[in-house]
């Protein structure tokens, strides 16, 4: 059975192969939309504070597994070659 992470970025990249300049578009406004959920975070209530970080850090940890998603597909179809 095909893991599951290495299943997305091997797709990501196909994605971003396929269409780079619409890839390069869309990573821009993704880094965009993670810096105002960073911007949200700082600026949070306490009571939402857990929340507002959660989601910044979960939304960082996206932009870069898809910034370098192409990289990690070439050692990752390298292997299953």
């Amino acid at each position: 059975m095909p893991n599951p992470k290495d299943q997305f970025y091997v797709k990501a990249s196909r994605l971003a192969r396929a269409a780079p300049k619409n890839w390069h578009d869309f990573l821009n406004e993704f880094a965009a939309l993670v810096e105002k959920s960073r911007t949200d975070c700082i600026k949070s209530e306490p009571a939402y504070l857990q929340i507002n970080q959660g989601r910044a850090q979960q939304m960082t940890a996206l932009l870069e597994d898809l910034q370098k998603c192409q990289e990690i597909s070439d050692k990752i179809e390298g292997k299953t070659k």
